[in-house]
Parts: structure tokens; sequence; C-alpha cells
């Protein structure tokens, strides 16, 4: 037999059937792998029934295009019968199957109406199997042995077309030292038929024996088809031959800026646009606000916003220090000592200068180092300085701060003070006792009044700009109208110059999948279908070049579905929600559920207790009705004096928990149907005549 030409057909069953005139199968389906589709979750046992039972029935669950609007009806599959009874069973099914007329339904044209076949996933109550026979080229198409012994094996591979059309390029998935990835199938005729790459992931088939209707035992081979993976498939990036241990379209750079951005870039802009967005209510504002609040209420407004604004500044600062010392420490060392590196560190010294130029105005200086006594801002009011000292005068002075100079590293002691504060800063001036929780300093990377100029670092003419510092100029919407944006991002991009610098080598982050490009946008294709196909394959090891792998002919192309496919069809899902929903009926449940907070979350529970809907409504109204939410210290909870820590356990039932998401869940999306319109495509309810929650 191993002289005999080897060859991947349809599974057996389905032979007669591809052999009729007129069935509209194409020439082609006799050699390539079938696609089964299965709706329950007992597919695998209702696989083998099936074969046991009838397996010429096999072709009715072959994957067809099917909606939840135009699903394929539904087949019952017959348990098998003992051994003694099994042959009738199977000669009942020929004689029912020879009596059918064969006229198939009319498919639905919701259904036809898809593009290219689609496969849900698991969720959607759909499993499919790809099924093959491995034959002999000879009289009656024999099974081929696969030994084993010989290491011999079978599988199937997954792949994607690029563009996805029907006759895109076909991509392998393959596995390297920088992940996975898809590669470009070739051989030296351009055709991807015969051959498997070396890396390329083989899923396994398992065989399957049947007997056929003149008695003979039959095998074909199965695997399930990976739908789940669906993700991981369309994010994953092109493999090129020259690829490296670095993950394709990134350096060896772009952890470490993707790091820098996400700690520090990125939350000092949405600090800028926060402070943009509270000053709203400040008068020296141009133009000034329609209905400005009262000189109280703006005061606190504003307090309330700096507040806030010191916080996340600290936070800032701090991450800062923490990126520089790792990766530019050189830089960092500059920093500590208030030294310029050396001329031979040109872009370290051009950000050593753009921190030094980040002065802080003398305007917002003594904005924050000092505080009104009095609650009414003007110009005969007196001030209280809550601050001796003054403030650092510019980034860099203010960088210095989390700096030891004795160790050259970030200043531990006040790293812990930040890390470990657990009462909300505040700048009114009688609270000295939660400032001393805090750094000793004020520096306010944003503050709330327009009129107050924010330090920002003060960037030179970058000059000719690489492909990717280009690509990161252009991460915002409009860079060009707002400037503040814009200088970060060129600050960000003077940082990543002055990190190739550094000769340190710490250990780079990983790299998020969000910058790993996928394989359809790095050939510049944009993003209309996935498209994938399978193909069989018959694995030799020991024959060496004599007999390469044998590979069928790729199945019909077909997209995944994505989990919110709205074609998709829906597992069926009922929720059982409480019936007897009275105070009577409610205090019958077990409080089985538990949750533990600590004592800082327990203080911040006790200030959105005290809160009421009224407030929540007040608090997004202009003056004259607008009111700030209660503040309240939100201090941690504590017991006894001196003061310890007192964390709660907070005991609840299941079912009035799902009680109160459904009334939130109602609530906020009636909220949002004025803007959305979602309710009509939300919830639909049925009368239940009779169903009471009382007894009668």
């Amino acid at each position: 037999m191993d002289a005999h030409p080897i060859q991947w057909v349809a599974p057996s069953p389905l032979w007669p059937e591809l052999a009729k005139p007129g069935n509209g199968s194409a020439p082609s389906a006799f050699g390539a792998p079938t696609i089964l589709r299965f709706a329950t979750d007992d597919f695998m046992q209702d696989f083998f029934n099936l074969l046991a039972t009838d397996p010429r029935q096999l072709g009715g669950f072959r994957a067809v295009r099917e909606t939840w609007r135009g699903k394929s009806a539904a087949k019952t599959i017959p348990t098998p019968k003992k051994i003694f009874a099994l042959q009738l069973q199977r000669l009942g099914n020929t004689l029912r199957r020879a009596s059918d007329t064969g006229v198939k339904p009319p498919e639905l044209s919701d259904a036809t109406a898809l593009e290219n076949l689609k496969l849900y996933q698991p969720a959607h109550l759909r499993y499919y199997l790809v099924t093959a026979c491995l034959t002999c080229q000879i009289a009656g198409l024999p099974d081929r042995k696969v030994d084993a012994g010989k290491q011999q094996r079978v599988g199937f591979v997954v792949r994607r077309l690029i563009p996805p059309t029907p006759d895109g390029d076909e991509y392998a998935w393959v596995k390297t030292p920088a992940g996975s990835g898809w590669k470009k199938v070739r051989t030296q005729s351009q055709d991807p038929e015969d051959v498997v790459l070396d890396l390329e992931e083989r899923l396994p088939l398992f065989p399957a024996t049947y007997q056929d209707d003149d008695q003979r035992s039959r095998r074909l081979f199965a695997g399930l088809v990976p739908v789940g993976r669906r993700e991981a498939y369309l994010g994953s990036p092109q493999i090129s031959d020259t690829s490296t241990s670095q993950p394709p379209g990134t350096s060896s750079i772009t952890a470490v800026k993707i790091l820098l951005r996400e700690q520090v870039i990125e939350p000092w802009k949405a600090l800028l646009h926060q402070m943009a967005a509270a000053g709203g209510a400040n008068p020296s504002q141009s133009p000034p606000p329609a209905n400005p609040p009262p000189p109280d209420g703006l005061h606190a407004s504003t307090r309330s916003a700096r507040e806030r604004a010191q916080t996340i500044s600290w936070l800032i600062l701090l991450d800062f220090a923490k990126w520089l010392e790792t990766y530019v420490p050189e830089l960092w060392q500059s920093v500590v000592s208030g030294t310029r590196p050396p001329p031979n560190l040109k872009q370290m010294g051009l950000v050593f200068d753009a921190l030094q130029q980040a002065n802080l105005p003398a305007s917002l200086a003594q904005a924050v180092q000092w505080e009104y006594d009095n609650p009414t801002p003007t110009v005969a009011a007196t001030l209280q300085q809550i601050y001796p000292l003054s403030p650092p005068a510019n980034l860099l002075a203010a960088l210095a701060k989390f700096g030891d100079s004795s160790t050259g590293l970030v200043n531990t002691v006040l790293e812990q003070k930040l890390e470990s504060a657990e009462q909300p800063y505040s700048r009114n001036p009688s609270d000295s006792s939660s400032r001393d929780a805090w750094p000793d300093f004020p520096f306010p990377l944003a503050d709330p009044d327009s009129s107050l100029s924010p330090p920002l670092p003060v960037v030179p003419d970058l000059g000719t700009l690489q492909s990717d510092e280009a690509q990161d100029l252009s991460l915002d919407d409009n860079p060009s109208t707002n400037a503040t944006d814009n200088s970060l991002d060129q600050f960000a991009v003077l940082l990543v110059r002055a990190l190739a610098e550094s000769n340190a080598t710490p250990p780079a982050p990983e790299i998020p999948a969000a910058a790993i490009p996928p394989a359809d946008q790095q050939l510049g294709n944009p993003f209309l279908a996935n498209l994938f196909c399978l193909r069989c394959v018959y694995e030799r090891p020991t024959c060496g070049p004599l007999h390469e792998d044998v590979v069928s002919d790729p199945t019909e192309p077909f997209e995944l579905a994505g989990f919110f496919d709205p074609d998709a069809p829906a597992r069926p899902i009922r929720i059982g929600l409480p019936i007897d929903t009275t105070p009577a009926g409610l205090r019958k449940f077990n409080k089985n559920t538990a949750f533990i907070m600590s004592d800082v979350l327990c203080g911040q529970v006790k200030r959105v207790k005290g809160m009421t809907f009224g407030d929540l409504v007040l608090s997004v109204l202009p003056w004259p009705f607008h009111q700030d939410l209660p503040g309240g210290d939100m201090s941690p909870c504590s017991s006894g004096s001196p003061a310890a820590p007192l964390g709660t356990i907070c005991s609840l039932s299941i079912p009035i928990i799902t009680l109160c998401a459904l009334f939130l869940l109602i609530i906020m999306v009636t909220l949002l149907d004025i803007i959305f319109c979602w309710l009509p495509f939300l919830m639909i309810c049925f009368p239940l005549p009779g169903f009471k929650a009382k007894k009668t």
C-alpha cells in the first residue's frame, strides 16, 4: 500500500450525495474536508451516535449559512440500540432514507444573504467538526492506515486568507520565540497545497469508525474547529522570514515607551483635560460662563479641584521619577544632582533643559502656597499661608524632590509616604493634620484656573522625525488645536530619544497586545472581514524526502463570528428572579454572600451612603440650583482610642442583589435611552397570566 498515492477526500458517507448530478456541489468538494455543525452541548456523543445508526445522514449536518433569524431545522439523532438490534435499526434507517423524496426545504433568505459561511462560538451553542477520509488512490478508495509506530500522524491546520477573499493568499498560523502570528505559505510554484511550514500549528484529528451500507468498516478523521480562538487569530501580526525574537511591528524600546505613556504622559494629559473642565465655573475664563456660581461656591469648587490636581500630580511625578531611575539612570542622576548631562549625551541634555524651563508661574505658586481665610475671594479677603516654604521653581526641582542625593535613587521615604497615605489631601487652612500625611511641597501639573498657566516642558525643535516618532505625534485627534497635548507628545518623543542614549539594560515590561499591529493592518488592507479555511495533513517524518506530507484541498472559506455577532444564535438563558419580593418574602433569603472591605474602602462607602438621589441631581444642575456632592472627610473606618483600623464584612443575599441589579439596569437604560434610543431593542416583556407572588 505504500506504493499507492494517498489523498484526502470528503467523508465517505457523503460520496453518493456528491456524485449525484445537479446537487450543486463543486467538483473540488470531493477532495476537500467537510465541516459539520452541531447545535447541542452533547455534540460529540451525537456525532458517534450518528455514525453508529445512520452515517449517510452526515450530510444533513454540514455547516450552512445561518442566522438566529434563519436557523436550519434541528435533526433528531437516535440512540444506538444494543449490538444485536443495531443492524435492524440501521436497516430501518436505510429503508426510510430510500423512501425520502429528497426535496430540500427552501433556505431562508435572511441566512442566504450572508456573503460567506460563518462559524459561531460555543457560547452561541454551536460546535463544528472538520471531517475527512484518508484513502489510497486505488479501486474502492480504501482507508489508509496511519502507523503510529513509524511516527505517522494526522492533523489539520488553520489558514487565513489575506486579503479576505476566496482567492486571497494563504497565511499559516506559526509559533515563534516572538509569539504566534501569520506567515505566508510559499513554495516554488507559489501553491500552498503541498506544503506545511515547520513551525505551523497542527491541530489534532481523532479517528471514528463506522459501518457502511455494504457492511464494510470505514474510518474517517474529525477534529474540533477552534472557533473560540477568534480574537487570538485576528489580533496576531504577520511574521516574516527575517523575524527575530521581537514581535513584528515593534522595537526593543516599544514596551518602555508604552510604559512611559501609560504612567506619565497620558495621565498628565488627562489631568489637564480634567482641570480644564473643572475650570468651567471660573469667572476669569474667556469667555465667562453663562451662569457663574456665587463667590463662596466658586472658592469651594476651586479648592476641591486643586486638591484633586495636587494629589494626582504627586503620583505622576513619582511614577516619572521611577521611570527615569529605571530606564534612563544617567539622566536621573543629573536630575538629582542638578547638573546638566555631559555633551556626548545630547538628547538627555535637551530633556534636562526642557525640565528646567518648565517653570511654575509665580501666580500659580502663590495660589497653591496660600489659601483664602475668608470664603469670599475678593481683593479685601485675607490670605492664610498653608505652606511655609515656596514650591519648587520648575519641574526639574520638583522631580529632584523625589530623589535621594546620598544614594542617587528614588526617595523611599517620600515614596512610602505617598503610597501609604489614607487621609484625603485637604487645602483647608485648619486641616494641617491631613496635609502632614502628604509631601510638604506643592507642585501642581494643572490648575482649574485657566488664567494660571501650568508648568509644561519647553521642547526644542525636534528636527527630522522618524516614522515611529511621527506616528506618536499623531496619536491625538486634534494635535494642532490642543497645544498642551501636542507639547507633552513632543516631550515623550524627546524622552524616547534620550532612552536610546542610555546604557542601562533593565528588564523591559511585556509589550501590550494592542501595540502589536494585526496581520491585515501590516499588509495595508482595511479590515473588512476575516476569512479562513482548513486543510488536513498526513505526516510521515520517517520517510524523509521520498514521501512528502499529504495536504488536503482547502475547505469552503468561512468567517469566525465574534462573541457579540448580531447574526449569532443565542444560547437559551433564563434567569429566575425572586417571586415574593415583599419584605416578608425577602427576609427568608439566606445572606450567603460576603464582601470584605478594608478600612479605606469602608470610609469611602460611608461617604457614598450619605449621598441621595437628590444630591446627584443637584450636582449636575447649573447655578443657582447647583450643589456640590456632600464631601465628608472620607477617612478610613477606625475604632477605639487610639484609633485602630477597622474593616468590615458585609453579608448580602444573591437574589436580592439580582433584583437591585435589574432595577439599576432599568433606571440607567431608561436615562441613556434619551440619547441612544436603546430601550426598544434591549428588553421585551411578555405577559404571563396567573403568575402570582403570593399563594392564594
